[in-house]
């Protein structure tokens, strides 16, 4: 099976724009810096005593990428300009700075034995290339060529990396067919998911690959598009959960005022602005997707595609990651559930900000949403400890289950 990009066009293509970003990478966050660029900091006569009145030790470290941090001031960088440009990358060059500085906003993520890249959307630059790009992962072959090719292949010469690799090339090809609604197109993803899970568990690696190739089989066939066009949309318990996975977030800690701005702005809209939910909520909610959705989906037809494809290499998709792109196990099903309730996070946010702002909604409005979305959810290790939990409950495993969160 021939290997996806490992680090796509738009990664390589990615500049920071640096003093005119309207965020900058360097406030609200701990800043790492690896052992070797410490030494270095020590052993430079210029910055030695910067790094040693800026910079200390990180007694938690679990490996030399955490070896120290900055001392922040405030929520800014010590080594951060008024301009919001680095000082140390100024005097001294990119080479100075740490490796987590040069890397951000570059994901950088071990899959099968390999290191792959993508971008992540909590830089506003980042999140303007990926959601706003007309093809993220242009591609001269046809959908699923390569699974067709598979089907006469030894199960036995089959590795688990192929296994990997196979599930994740599938997730990348049915989320690209646009003959399918995407929602649709996650939903076929998700089934796939539920049926190779028992050969993931039992290291079936020949039949993983033989699911995927009648999966594409069925796919490209459209045998399962009627019953796709059935499902009912239930807005009731897809509005609940919503409310109830930001209520936790919350709970957690107070994200940053970007964030919060969006969520009360899609609480104002469901009327919601309490924290529960109100007799009349599920219909305005139900309203705006109607009124709003589709709108969005006209103006920005590839922006949730692209979401979703940065997302699958950006997380290793379908391994389980830790902090620091590190794969903790890997189960298929939970791997998607996680990125389902992303999704539905996303497109629920993204639909009541473009409620909120009516005809005045923009790109600039949309991009906005998805950078503050990554700040405040995906870059929060108790809230995706929590969706990790939320995964395994069996209810959002089933058919019905999905249905239910991605129907729109």
């Amino acid at each position: 099976m021939p290997e996806e990009s490992l680090q796509p066009e738009y990664v390589k293509n990615f500049r920071c724009i640096g003093s005119q970003c309207e965020q900058t990478c360097c406030a609200g966050w701990g800043i790492y810096v690896d052992k070797a660029t410490y030494k270095k900091y020590r052993a430079q006569p210029s910055l030695r005593q910067a790094a040693k009145d800026l910079i200390e030790i990180n007694p938690a470290a679990r490996d030399n990428f955490e070896f120290a941090m900055v001392r922040m001031q405030g929520n800014r960088c010590a080594f951060l300009t008024p301009e919001n440009l680095c000082k140390i990358q100024q005097r001294h060059g990119e080479e100075y700075l740490s490796k987590t500085c040069q890397r951000y906003p570059r994901a950088l993520t071990r899959m099968a034995g390999k290191i792959q890249k993508a971008l992540l959307l909590s830089c506003p630059e980042a999140a303007r290339m990926v959601v706003l790009g007309s093809e993220l992962l242009p591609s001269e072959k046809p959908l699923y060529s390569w699974a067709f090719a598979s089907e006469s292949s030894h199960r036995a010469e089959t590795s688990s990396n192929e296994m990997m690799r196979s599930l994740r090339a599938m997730a990348l090809d049915v989320l690209r067919d646009r003959s399918y609604a995407l929602w649709q197109r996650l939903f076929l993803v998700g089934n796939l998911c539920r049926r190779v899970r028992e050969p993931f568990n039992r290291q079936s690696r020949g039949m993983v690959q033989e699911l995927c190739s009648q999966y594409a089989t069925i796919i490209s066939e459209g045998q399962l598009r009627s019953s796709l066009n059935g499902i009912p949309w239930r807005p009731a318990p897809q509005v609940e959960l919503v409310q109830g996975l930001l209520q936790r977030r919350f709970q957690l800690g107070q994200p940053e005022n970007g964030f919060s701005s969006r969520v009360a702005h899609f609480l104002q809209i469901i009327h919601a602005e309490s924290g529960a939910l109100q007799p009349d909520s599920v219909q305005r909610y139900s309203d705006a997707c109607e009124q709003r959705g589709a709108a969005f989906e006209q103006a920005f037809p590839l922006f949730m595609e692209n979401y979703l494809l940065n997302y699958v290499i950006q997380t290793g998709f379908p391994a389980l990651h830790g902090g620091g792109g590190v794969a903790e196990r890997t189960d298929p099903l939970v791997s998607f559930v996680v990125l389902m309730l992303h999704y539905r996070l996303l497109q629920s946010l993204m639909i009541g900000e473009a409620a909120w702002h009516g005809a005045a909604f923009s790109a600039a409005h949309a991009v906005q949403m998805v950078y503050t979305f990554a700040r405040g959810l995906e870059h929060n290790l108790a809230f995706s400890d929590e969706l990790r939990r939320t995964g395994q409950r069996p209810e959002l495993q089933t058919s019905d289950g999905m249905a239910m969160v991605l129907r729109n």
